[in-house]
């Protein structure tokens, strides 16, 4: 029998890897000799580096960067020579010509939001700095290309902070310069200078699947605004403060202000947006990326059976995501699927193929504080359960 065993992170709980040695371990002891193959998943936040460039082959550089709330923390970036890389992974990438080095960034590293307590999740004062630190230390590297991944930010600063950590500057109506710069001080803010003190960057690639525009109903602050500690009373002065930014951002840069539309331009804050407009960077999909990065389709259909799982199976789940989309191509294959969750709505139940055995690892009335700490064990039991 061999086993592919591919989960995406458990949020606040298990990173994909954890997740996925978590799966092996009872795997090997209860089925020996069974064959067994782990590829972790990653959406473009946590694990993205790690996954992505051991995956490739690279090597890993460690600095010293801010976090969202200005503490200095360890963070890694990835170096990849271009050679190891699919044909396929080079168009969805649009390599340029003569591409020799990659380097893979991610946000989640140095801006994430499960490096912060519950209480210091407060996006009005967190920064997405340590960001542009790690692009800037990429640029050291003597990267051709640089991938960013954006995926689990903590921040909603319109990639402001990342723009200071490349070096630009933010100017009050009183002529004095804004350092440290978070949505708090976005009422201060009169002009935004790109072209002063900017490092030079290579071509810069976004990994995303998150299709909102800006601003809005659907924009960055409606959707993810309180996942990252506003109170919803908070959010239209929050999205008001973001639409006279954007502005801002668009004046400096030169672009129309219908650009804040762009689709993925409210993702992670907006970050996107502010590396387009400042350095030209391009969206590449996502999880398309990840799946033949990883060769994800060559290793469903070599398995007779496969497990995945993430944190909770909703309706955004179905928008892209990994282990969903080894659902779908698990099923075009007629392969056996197991699916483990902390939770599943009971509308992605009704929907899934009935040859997927779905299961929520956590158990009926047990707190959610309980249940994140006891992650691993819980994920191992329900396994275990079922393979019984």
């Amino acid at each position: 029998m061999k086993v592919l065993v591919a989960f995406d992170k458990f949020k606040d709980c298990l990173t994909a890897k954890e997740a996925c040695s978590a799966a092996t371990e009872v795997i090997q002891r209860l089925r020996p000799d069974w064959e067994l193959e782990a590829c972790p998943l990653t959406d473009g936040g946590e694990g993205f580096c790690e996954i992505l460039t051991s995956a490739a082959g690279g090597v890993f550089r460690h600095v010293r960067v801010l976090n969202a709330r200005f503490r200095e923390t360890q963070a890694c970036l990835g170096i990849i020579e271009a050679k190891n890389l699919s044909d396929t992974v080079h168009r969805l990438l649009q390599t340029p010509d003569n591409t020799k080095l990659v380097a893979v960034v991610e946000m989640a590293q140095a801006s994430g939001l499960q490096q912060l307590a519950l209480p210091e999740r407060n996006a009005w004062a967190c920064s997405s700095c340590g960001t542009g630190q790690l692009l800037r230390e990429a640029c050291q590297t003597n990267a051709d290309l640089i991938l960013l991944g954006i995926g689990g930010s903590a921040t909603n600063d319109l990639g402001l902070g990342a723009l200071e950590g490349l070096g630009a500057e933010f100017i009050t109506r009183k002529g004095e310069s804004l350092s440290r710069i978070t949505p708090s001080q976005f009422d201060q803010l009169a002009q935004i200078d790109l072209h002063s003190n900017f490092v030079p960057m290579p071509e810069t690639r976004i990994a995303c699947d998150v299709d909102n525009p800006l601003l809005g109903p659907t924009g960055a602050t409606a959707n993810y605004g309180v996942q990252k500690g506003l109170d919803e009373t908070e959010l239209p002065a929050m999205d008001a403060l973001m639409e006279k930014t954007a502005k801002l951002l668009c004046l400096a840069s030169g672009a129309k202000e219908t650009v804040v539309n762009l689709p993925g331009a409210g993702a992670a804050g907006g970050i996107g947006l502010a590396l387009h407009l400042s350095l030209g960077a391009s969206f590449v999909p996502g999880f398309a990326l990840v799946k033949e990065w990883l060769g994800l389709k060559r290793k469903i259909q070599d398995a007779d059976l496969i497990l995945t799982g993430e944190g909770r199976l909703d309706e955004s789940s179905l928008c892209g995501k990994g282990p969903w989309a080894i659902v779908e191509e698990a099923a075009h294959t007629g392969k056996s699927v197991q699916f483990y969750s902390g939770s599943i709505a009971r509308s992605v139940q009704n929907v899934m193929p009935k040859e997927v055995y779905a299961c929520s690892i956590t158990p009926p009335g047990l707190e959610l504080k309980v249940a994140l700490v006891e992650g691993a064990n819980l994920l191992g039991k329900a396994i275990s359960k079922h393979l019984r």
